[in-house]
C-alpha cells in the first residue's frame, strides 16, 4: 500500500528488516529496481543491539523543557518476537505475525541487563513484545524483583497465570498488563481459541485488583457461531 500510493519512494523495507536494510546501506545498487525489498524473520534476536535512546532524551530536553517530567515518558523494548501460543493454537481474530508466528526470545540477562541501562533515562518502559515469554517467570522476574530496579513495565499476558505469578509480575516492577481477556463467557473463548475460561479471566482481574497492577483489556464479539444471548 505504501508502495502504491507514495511513488517517490524509492524503496519499501516490509517486515522484520534489520538484515536487508543493513545489507542495502552496504549495497544499494544490488537493490535496483526492487520498490519493495521484503525482510525474513530474525531468529538471531539476542545479537540485535541495545536501544539506544540518547538522541530523542537530548531533543526532548532542548525543544521541550517546559513540558511534562521527563521521567513520566515511556519507551519501547523488545524482548521477544512472534508469540508462544499461536505456535500452537492461532487465536480467530488475530491478525499479528504476518510472517509466522515463530516465536524467538533475548536471554533474561540480556534483556536484564538492557532494561537496567535505560533507567538512567526514564524508568517507564512498554515492552513491545506480543506475549511475555513464559520462562521469564523463572528467569528474569525474579532477577528484576531481587534487584528493585525501580522499574514500571508493560508487558502483554495470557491470562491464565496464578496469583502468585501475579505477585512476582508486581515484585519485578510490571504495574501494567495487557492480558487476552477479550470475552467473559467460556463458550464465547472457545470460538476464539484462546485456551482460557471465563473462570479464569474473573480470577486474573480480581489478582491484579489485589496488587494493585493495572488491566488494559476489551471485549470482542460478532463471531461466527456465536449466540446473542
Amino acid at each position: 500500500g505504501i508502495a502504491r500510493y507514495m511513488p517517490e519512494l524509492d524503496h519499501v523495507f516490509s517486515g522484520e528488516s534489520e538484515l536487508t536494510f543493513a545489507q542495502f546501506l552496504r549495497d544499494p545498487a544490488a537493490f535496483a529496481g526492487q520498490k519493495i525489498i521484503a525482510g525474513s524473520p530474525n531468529n538471531a534476536v539476542n545479537d540485535l543491539p541495545a536501544n539506544d535512546y540518547s538522541e530523542f532524551f537530548r531533543q526532548f530536553a532542548q525543544w521541550l523543557p517546559a513540558s511534562s517530567q521527563v521521567e513520566q515518558l515511556e519507551i519501547p523494548y523488545e524482548s521477544s518476537r512472534g508469540c508462544w501460543w499461536g505456535q500452537k493454537h492461532h487465536c480467530t481474530f488475530c491478525g499479528l505475525n504476518g510472517q509466522g508466528m515463530g516465536f524467538r526470545e533475548k536471554s533474561a540477562d540480556k534483556v536484564f541487563q538492557e532494561v537496567m541501562a535505560l533507567r538512567g533515562q526514564t524508568k517507564r518502559i512498554l515492552m513491545a513484545d506480543n506475549i511475555m515469554p513464559r520462562s521469564f517467570f523463572t528467569t528474569l522476574l525474579p532477577q528484576l524483583a531481587h534487584a528493585k530496579s525501580g522499574l514500571s513495565l508493560f508487558y502483554e499476558q495470557k491470562a491464565n497465570i496464578d496469583l502468585e505469578k501475579v505477585m512476582l509480575l508486581k515484585q519485578a516492577g510490571v504495574d501494567f498488563i495487557q492480558p487476552g481477556i477479550e470475552a467473559l463467557h467460556s463458550d464465547l473463548l472457545r470460538l476464539m481459541k484462546k485456551g482460557v475460561s471465563a473462570k479464569q479471566n474473573l480470577a486474573l482481574l480480581r489478582y491484579c485488583r489485589a496488587v494493585y497492577i493495572h488491566v488494559n483489556w476489551n471485549l470482542l464479539y460478532g463471531f461466527p457461531g456465536e449466540q446473542e444471548a
